[in-house]
């Protein structure tokens, strides 16, 4: 349970820290019978590429933002601190350690993460605010 409790600190923490929020829900789902647990979040925001573009960090579509971001790319300019990973760990314990899943969309971009990789999309139309969705296999979760 300490790795979902990290999952949900970072992602919070990068919330409050880079998104400039005004509403933000968060719906945790248990399901025992199918044997996953469901956490989605939503807020409105500058999402990723909002960030990005304030930091100066060049990138040319939401989807690549996204992908850049799972992958590590960090606004944080605390040289030593041990956050500005937290969306990178997130994505890895949840899909390696959890054997789950996650999709994030922003903007116009969508990407769906497992253990095999990230896929990403760009859609038609632009969403307002951010979506994260991760489904964790209940049996991989100590102490649940």
């Amino acid at each position: 349970m300490q790795s979902v409790n990290y999952i949900l600190y970072e992602i919070l923490r990068n919330i409050y820290k880079h998104s400039k929020f005004k509403n933000a829900y968060i719906q945790i789902n248990y399901y025992r019978t199918i044997q996953n647990f469901d956490i989605c979040i939503i807020y409105d925001s500058i999402g990723i590429p909002g960030s990005f573009s304030e930091s100066a960090i060049k990138y040319e579509q939401d989807d690549e933002c996204i992908y850049n971001a799972i992958n590590g790319k960090t606004i944080d300019k605390e040289k030593f601190n041990l956050h500005g990973r937290g969306l990178n760990s997130s994505v890895r314990i949840t899909t390696l350690r959890f054997k789950g899943e996650m999709l994030i969309a922003l903007g116009k971009g969508i990407c769906i993460i497992n253990e095999h990789g990230a896929e990403t999309y760009l859609n038609k139309n632009k969403m307002q605010g951010t979506f994260i969705v991760m489904r964790i296999n209940n049996k991989k979760i100590d102490n649940l």
